[in-house]
């Protein structure tokens, strides 16, 4: 390694290894001079243990270090809170006018936790505690417990009767011995967590609870998560099992497993549900002129939900097998729901069946949430709609048939803070790092940021989906029109068409107000959508001042590029500053 000390005086107290705490190998293979002191990690996730700290740091004691060693951080504990949230529990199960499935109903649901920034729904009131916080489980970093599985039972009084749909996890860790440093990401932490956020484990199913009432835990964890058990027990002299063990939920139905948490709350939204049922009904009203006797339907989606919006209409739909839990899920569904509102026909087709081979096509649909696509926004699920209908049958129709690109000027120094590149850290200059940065468009839930809008919006492409894939470019120039406003970056979202009278908004909305600023998300839906977030190299201080006429006159101009090429996979975007 090329001697740098003196640019970067702190290195020559660092001496590199080419050895994990992670490998495999025994401690006569490890190729260390001595066992060290101090073990200092950061494995933590949002619930403590989910990645790797135990196995990793007991591996390190066993192979690594010193007799009396110790471990920056030292010691940490899981905290929980017993919380009322219909719009948790919504993340978590159907209502019945979604699908009437019993075995959906019943299902306990995934195992795993639900990582989620609760500060927003604290804020909306959307969630209520029922029990005072309570440590779950604490780990002493240098003296872990060997077994893998640990459980306790206890009891928590509750301080508020209602529904128990959820337990909302954090964790606090102590950086030294004594605990005077400690990090915490509880709700209302500061500064606000980015990286870790809180986590949720829902209960398989609700239960009612009374004020004042005991309610018995248990609590269990293993190398990699923590999950409970909760009975409400009106009567506290009941001896009840102390450190039973319970096992993780699985999920019984294939929902769980084949849709994200997300996308269950999209679904049970009903403005959000009762646009696409409108919008459905309109487009097919409207091809039913034009098709007959019957529509023709590829279901492209990767969710259930589809094939049930076609049943009331006379289609014949093919319906892919992409995922076999999903494949489950569909055929449970519409064998236990059809009825003689049906009227469509569903045909279950291999994933890389030839559709143009024997079956013509007359439309293409889909919600346009790709689970396979992970976690971007939705203008990339746009985009692999539009090339999936290029494969199935590019004169088709499609739903949706146009998806417009919307951009508007935010103020969210937080956000700009994490999605920027990185320079002296604790007098380290850890600028190296950027070699891996570029700038360019992240997904973000927008609502899990504090932002404020500084522009109107403005639409930058339209994507005509009903077209063959396209090459589409455009220039739009934004100002800012608030007074002294400070410029972070730009916040993009799609407005998804299914019909011409009939808009998923995924992102804002002009409001009433005098600025003509966005300001609101359009629909309780949207949180559950991710965005897109540009940040600009530095932010912009615009001086604007309001001229004679009363309008905001804007001293910087910002220029934003937005192109997308056919063959890319994302649109490219860009905002220059003048």
């Amino acid at each position: 390694m090329e001697d740098d000390s003196e640019r970067h005086p702190k290195r020559s107290r660092f001496t590199l290894s080419d050895t994990a705490s992670t490998s495999p190998l025994p401690p006569s293979a490890l190729l260390l001079r001595e066992r060290a002191d101090c073990v200092v990690s950061e494995l933590l996730d949002a619930a403590l243990i989910g990645e790797g700290l135990l196995p990793s740091l007991r591996h390190a004691k066993q192979c690594l270090m010193k007799p009396n060693f110790r471990s920056v951080p030292a010691s940490g504990s899981i905290f929980a809170q017993v919380v009322e949230s219909v719009s948790l529990w919504h993340m978590h199960r159907l209502r019945t006018t979604v699908t009437g499935s019993l075995k959906c109903n019943l299902c306990p649901g995934a195992a795993g936790l639900e990582h989620i920034n609760l500060g927003p729904l604290k804020r909306s009131g959307l969630y209520r505690p029922l029990t005072d916080p309570f440590e779950v489980f604490h780990f002493d970093f240098c003296n872990l417990p060997e077994a893998t599985h640990r459980s306790r039972s206890f009891d928590c009084r509750t301080i508020e009767s209602g529904e128990a749909h959820a337990i909302i996890i954090w964790f606090e860790v102590w950086m030294d011995e004594a605990k005077s440093i400690k990090l915490s990401t509880a709700v209302g932490s500061s500064p606000p967590r980015d990286h870790w956020r809180q986590c949720v484990f829902f209960l398989p199913q609700i239960l009612s609870v009374s004020m004042n009432s005991t309610v018995s835990i248990t609590a269990v964890h293993d190398d990699d998560s923590v999950w409970f058990g909760v009975e409400s027990t009106q009567d506290a002299s009941i001896p009840r099992p102390i450190n039973k063990t319970i096992e993780p939920p699985i999920c019984l139905c294939g929902l769980h497993v084949s849709h994200s948490r997300s996308h269950i709350a999209l679904l049970n939204d009903e403005v959000f549900t009762q646009a696409w049922n409108n919008g459905l009904q309109a487009t097919l009203a409207r091809l039913s002129d034009n098709y007959k006797p019957r529509i023709k339907v590829f279901d492209a989606s990767e969710s259930f939900w589809i094939p049930l919006l076609l049943r009331p209409f006379p289609c014949d739909v093919l319906v892919r097998k992409d995922d076999h839990a999903r494949s489950e899920l569909c055929s449970m569904i519409l064998a236990s729901d059809v009825g003689p509102d049906c009227e469509s026909t569903f045909q279950f087709i291999d994933q890389d069946a030839d559709t143009d081979s024997g079956y013509d096509v007359n439309l293409i649909i889909s919600d346009c949430i790709y689970e396979s696509l992970g976690n971007v926004w939705v203008e990339q699920h746009i985009i692999y709609h539009w090339y999936q209908k290029a494969v199935i049958g590019s004169s088709c129709e499609s739903i949706p048939y146009r998806a417009d690109l919307r951009a508007c000027l935010i103020e969210a120094p937080d956000l700009w803070r994490v999605h920027t590149p990185v320079q002296l850290v604790e007098g380290i200059d850890m600028s190296a790092l950027n070699a891996y940065y570029t700038r360019s468009v992240s997904s973000v839930r927008i609502w899990d940021h504090q932002f404020k809008t500084v522009s109107s919006p403005v639409t930058l492409l339209t994507y005509d989906l009903s077209q063959p894939v396209h090459s589409v470019s455009n220039i739009v120039t934004m100002c800012a029109e608030e007074v002294s406003g400070t410029v972070h970056g730009l916040l993009l979202w799609i407005d998804v068409y299914i019909s011409p009278e009939h808009i998923i908004y995924t992102g804002l909305l002009n409001d009433d107000s005098s600025t003509g600023c966005a300001s609101l998300l359009t629909a309780p839906y949207a949180r559950w959508y991710l965005q897109g977030f540009l940040p600009l190299d530095s932010p912009a201080v615009d001086h604007s001042s309001p001229s004679g006429s009363g309008c905001i006159t804007s001293t910087k101009r910002f220029d934003v590029s937005a192109s997308f090429q056919d063959g890319d996979s994302e649109t490219n975007i860009s905002c220059v500053v003048s």
